[in-house]
């Protein structure tokens, strides 16, 4: 009985040494990255910001008022532009056929300045690629040479 509790202790200790190598398999900044990865995709809108303008008086573009703005977020695999990207689509004006903005964003540690990274992709042909956030294959053919520019913007 001695040694079979020996043996059940030391298979314990293993499974959570592994456990633990296996969380250790990222750096901090790849972890937080992870983390966003998992909660940043989704479908937004700025419907409460409106109201805001609105309280304090701002009514029209000139006053400071913001336009109505729904985001389409989702992850996609695309290991030609990054391990960690994003596609967004944005309408206006609560009507999907007004697309105005369509970016890739593709996210990376920077260990050197601690810091997060987020490149933006802009395309070339933003027409070509609409709807991918519902169809993710769409981008399957996408390569670093079809953007047309890139932003880097960092978070630390």
């Amino acid at each position: 009985m001695r040694y079979l509790w020996i043996a059940v202790a030391a298979g314990l200790e293993l499974s959570i040494m592994s456990a633990a190598a296996q969380e250790q398999r990222y750096t901090l900044l790849e972890r937080e990255i992870e983390y966003l990865m998992e909660i940043w995709p989704g479908d937004y809108d700025n419907r409460e910001q409106l109201q805001f303008d609105f309280d304090v008086g701002k009514r029209t573009l000139e006053d400071g008022a913001h336009l109505r703005v729904h985001s389409q977020i989702r992850r996609v695999d695309l290991p030609a532009i990054g391990k960690y990207v994003l596609y967004v689509e944005e309408y206006r004006d609560n009507d999907p056929a007004t697309i105005f903005r369509q970016r890739l964003y593709e996210i990376s540690p920077d260990a050197e300045e601690k810091a997060i990274r987020v490149r933006l992709h802009f395309f070339k042909d933003g027409k070509k690629w609409l709807g991918a956030h519902d169809d993710p294959q769409k981008l399957s053919g996408l390569t670093a040479a079809t953007r047309l520019r890139w932003m880097d913007a960092t978070y630390s």
